[in-house]
């Protein structure tokens, strides 16, 4: 599996932080629309990712709740069909929630920096 270190904040405005961003970053912004559901998983957590109709991604993820800088490891897998997926890990797992968000992105190095803007209702955290 490949691993990452995830650092997790909470800001007031994303408008307000893009600026600093792009002032470090090599690449970006990156607009993302995402559409992420998730899966009752005993083992991890696993979420479909879904970008459009005709494209999305499963990933299953290992990490610790702790605050702070934290290790995850990862595994993706590419869908041509992630509504027929949902739908079938629905019926098979059942779902433990559903976040939509607009994402902005940028690359600093080997550096994602990630700015959501989440929907209400979202799970926090995600």
């Amino acid at each position: 599996m490949a691993r990452n270190i995830e650092i997790k904040a909470y800001i007031e405005s994303v408008d307000a932080l893009v600026p600093k961003a792009a002032a470090i970053a090599d690449q970006g912004p990156i607009d993302i629309i995402q559409d992420d559901t998730f899966f009752r998983c005993d083992s991890g957590r696993l979420k479909l990712r879904a970008f459009s109709p005709d494209e999305g991604e499963l990933i299953f993820y290992r990490r610790a709740d702790q605050q702070g800088p934290k290790e995850s490891f990862y595994l993706r897998s590419s869908t041509p069909a992630p509504e027929t997926l949902r739908e079938s890990l629905s019926l098979a797992y059942g779902q433990a929630g559903r976040v939509r968000k607009h994402r902005t992105l940028f690359l600093a190095g080997r550096t994602r920096i990630h700015l959501d803007k989440v929907e209400a209702g979202g799970i926090p955290g995600t």
